[in-house]
């Protein structure tokens, strides 16, 4: 069994050790160069195989401040601490431009409840032939499928998850990723938010329903909201996700009274990508 005592590794200027002790809160952390981060990286691999021992953890700047995650595309880490003053230490250190704690946006409105499939994407098969909503109309999409109907297209969706059983949706989804905790391939949407969104996007008017902007397009799901609301961390996992995927677009249909300073920053590096 593994003791609690510190392992220390020397790791030249970096200052990584790895300890036994957990944290509760998670913060978002950028370095001020990208050289930094780099190195960082490096660092952070060459230590990897001590991460298999039973309650070990890797410790930024030998401080009690555990590294969770290395988000590469949008450079940033995601570390966790209990300790507030372990937190300002940071933040004061001189290679490090952020730290920020992770913070919830409210949660999207529920549209349906989870089973009402068919009102958890806005399709209503009234009648046999497409039916376009207002709202598809507005922005022109009609005169747009004279030139593209959004194939080969590969769109992801951060929100509350999508019913991946749906007609709408049936055979259109690539890939999942949940990023709230609990199995990375469970994207279950318990508010339809989700599920709404990714039909407006991409449904095909299956069963004479409703059909969405782009519908010959192909989509990522990328779970960052509960019934809680939605992560700042998450958000920030599905950013970094979105650059190694390739895709086309990212929708965030998210709302909220602000955009922190690490999600701004993790949206421009995506979009930089």
């Amino acid at each position: 069994m593994f003791s609690r005592k510190v392992l220390s590794i020397a790791v030249a200027a970096l200052g990584l050790t790895v300890s036994a002790h957990a944290a509760p809160k998670r913060y978002l952390v950028q370095f001020k160069s990208e050289a930094t981060f780099q190195a960082m990286s490096q660092r952070l691999s060459s230590v990897t195989p001590f991460n298999a021992v039973e309650g070990s953890e890797v410790r930024l700047f030998g401080s009690n401040a555990a590294v969770k995650e290395t988000l590469p595309n949008i450079k940033m880490i995601v570390v966790e601490s209990e300790d507030a003053m372990t937190i300002e230490s940071l933040r004061a250190h001189p290679a490090i431009g952020l730290v920020e704690e992770e913070y919830f946006h409210p949660a999207p409105e529920p549209i349906a409840t989870r089973g009402a499939s068919l009102a958890a994407v806005g399709i209503r098969a009234k009648k046999k032939a497409m039916d376009v909503p207002w709202g598809i109309t507005a922005v022109k999409a009609p005169q747009a499928w004279k030139v593209t109907r959004g194939t080969s297209a590969r769109v992801l969706v951060l929100d509350t998850g999508a019913d991946q059983s749906h007609p709408a949706l049936a055979g259109r989804i690539e890939a999942v990723r949940n990023f709230t905790g609990g199995a990375a391939t469970d994207v279950s949407d318990q508010v339809g938010h989700g599920s709404h969104v990714s039909g407006t996007i991409l449904a095909n008017g299956a069963a004479g329903g409703l059909v969405g902007v782009a519908p010959e397009a192909r989509e990522l799901v990328g779970k960052v909201c509960t019934e809680q609301g939605c992560s700042s961390i998450a958000i920030a996992q599905g950013l970094d996700w979105a650059v190694s995927q390739h895709v086309d677009v990212v929708n965030m249909s998210l709302g909220g009274p602000f955009m922190s300073q690490g999600e701004a920053t993790a949206v421009q590096n995506a979009e930089n990508s």
